[in-house]
């Protein structure tokens, strides 16, 4: 899957913040994935059409993990 994680950053809140580059071809199915481990994290799509994901701190290394192996799938 074509997509690049842009900055990760820690919010005031403690919660993850992570900005991902995915072209408009990809969008639909990284955003499937994400709504399908509902309650590990939350997506948007922001005005310059990146994905914006939040996570908690105790779901960061489950999302690190499917990231990565969404990362080697090709579609």
């Amino acid at each position: 899957m074509e997509f690049e994680v842009l900055s990760v950053t820690e919010l005031a809140d403690g919660c993850i913040q992570y900005k991902i580059e995915v072209p408009d071809t990809q969008r639909i199915y990284l955003g499937y994935f994400l709504e399908g481990f509902e309650g590990m994290c939350s997506y948007s799509t922001t005005e310059n059409k990146y994905l914006q994901v939040l996570v908690t701190p105790s779901y960061q290394k489950e999302l690190e993990t499917l990231i990565a192996e969404l990362k080697k799938w090709e579609i």
